[in-house]
C-alpha cells in the first residue's frame, strides 16, 4: 500500500522569490531529498517554494506558470505541452480523449484476477494456479513453459562423424 502520509513541509530556507506557481505531472525530489508526490503545488504562495525553471512534468496554474512551462517546452521540444488548454494545441483533444478513455476502463469492472489486484477491486471468479517448477514427463516445466528433454552428456551427437 502506498504511503497515505504528505510529505513534512520544508524547512524554514532563506528568503526564495518562485517563478511561478506549479502543479506536479510527476514525482520530484526537493531540495534535502524530500519526495514530492504527484499533484502536489509548488512555487509562489506555497510552502515549497520554486525558484528555478519549471520541469518537463510540471503544470503551470498562475499565469506566470503557465508561461513558464509553455516557454520550456517551446525551447526543449518545439512544441506545447499535450496538457495545454490551448486552441492552437492540436494534441490537447488527442491527450483529453485518452485520458477519458483511461478513466472509463479503469471504472469498468475487472476482466481478470490481476486486473481485479492492479485496480484495488474485488475479483468474483477463479483464481489462477501458481506456475509450477515441477518436472514432467520428457522435459521439464520452468515458468509455466514446457521445455523439451535434451541430451546434455552429448549434444549434437548426430553432426559427429560416424565410423
Amino acid at each position: 500500500m502506498a504511503d497515505e502520509r504528505k510529505p513534512d513541509p520544508p524547512k524554514p530556507a532563506p528568503t526564495v522569490k518562485s517563478s511561478g506557481k506549479y502543479r506536479l505531472r510527476g514525482p520530484h525530489v526537493y531540495h534535502e531529498g524530500q519526495m514530492l508526490e504527484v499533484g502536489t503545488e509548488v512555487g509562489t504562495d506555497t510552502v515549497w517554494p520554486w525558484p528555478d525553471k519549471p520541469t518537463p512534468l510540471m503544470e503551470g496554474i498562475d499565469d506566470a506558470g503557465k508561461k513558464a512551462v509553455l516557454d520550456l517546452h517551446k525551447e526543449m521540444y518545439g512544441r506545447l505541452p499535450p496538457w495545454a488548454q490551448d486552441s492552437e494545441n492540436p494534441e490537447y483533444a488527442i491527450h483529453e480523449e485518452r485520458r477519458k478513455e483511461q478513466e472509463k476502463e479503469t471504472e469498468s469492472a475487472p476482466v481478470s484476477y490481476v486486473q481485479a489486484k492492479e485496480r484495488d477491486k474485488e475479483w468474483k471468479g477463479p483464481v489462477p494456479a501458481p506456475a509450477t517448477s515441477n518436472p514432467t514427463i520428457g522435459g521439464s516445466q520452468l515458468g509455466g513453459l514446457n521445455m523439451p528433454m535434451q541430451k546434455v552428456e552429448r549434444p549434437n551427437e548426430e553432426l559427429y562423424p560416424k565410423g
